[in-house]
Order: C-alpha cells, then sequence, then structure tokens
C-alpha cells in the first residue's frame, strides 16, 4: 500500500501496484464468468480490466475532492484507513460498470 501526501502526486508510486492489480482482476473476472454464470471466459476480461480501470478513476476522484476541501482523511470513522469515503471511492464507480457488463453481456 502506498500513503501519499495531500500535497503529492499518487500516479507515479500506485501504477505500479495497479498494473498487476489490472492483470489479477482480468483472470478472477474470467473464472468467475465462466465458472459461476456458464458464459464464455473471454467476457471476464474486459469485465476484469475495467473493474481495474475504474476502481483507479473513483480513487483519484477522491483524491481530487479531499485535495480541494484540504482534507487528508474524508472522516475520523476508520482511523488509518483514510475514512469511510476511502474505502467506498472504488466501489462507488466500479457497481454500474460491472453491473452494465453483466446486464448486457452476460444475461443477453
Amino acid at each position: 500500500m502506498v500513503i501519499v501526501k495531500v500535497d503529492s502526486c499518487p500516479a507515479p508510486g500506485e501504477a505500479a501496484v495497479r498494473s498487476p492489480t489490472c492483470l489479477f482482476c482480468a483472470i478472477a473476472g474470467s473464472a468467475c464468468i465462466a465458472f459461476l454464470f456458464d458464459k464464455p471466459w473471454w467476457i471476464g476480461i474486459p469485465l476484469g480490466v475495467l473493474v481495474a480501470m475504474c476502481a483507479t478513476i473513483g480513487d483519484l476522484m477522491e483524491s481530487v475532492i479531499e485535495r480541494d476541501l484540504g482534507v487528508k482523511d474524508m472522516s475520523n470513522l476508520l482511523p488509518g484507513h483514510g475514512g469511510l469515503m476511502d474505502r467506498l471511492d472504488s466501489l462507488l464507480v466500479c457497481s454500474p460498470v460491472v453491473w452494465a457488463v453483466l446486464h448486457y453481456l452476460v444475461a443477453a
């Protein structure tokens, strides 16, 4: 996990962490689609890549909001974790994307 100060740019330090995550998400997405839904495994590859990309975008969007507000953490509800919003930022962006992929590619 990379810990970043509010005034520094998180992109260079997180790029090394996000690339293997994207590969893992693509493999896990393929396995889930193939085994849980009995659909072609290749549907999981775009799903995994989209989830990894959307998680990164959600994290960066939340970081921009924190910087605009001038705070390091959004709340003190989860001390040491950056607040509750840091736990939900990726999920808020990924959920509609996963729903759309599952609805249009898997349910079709």
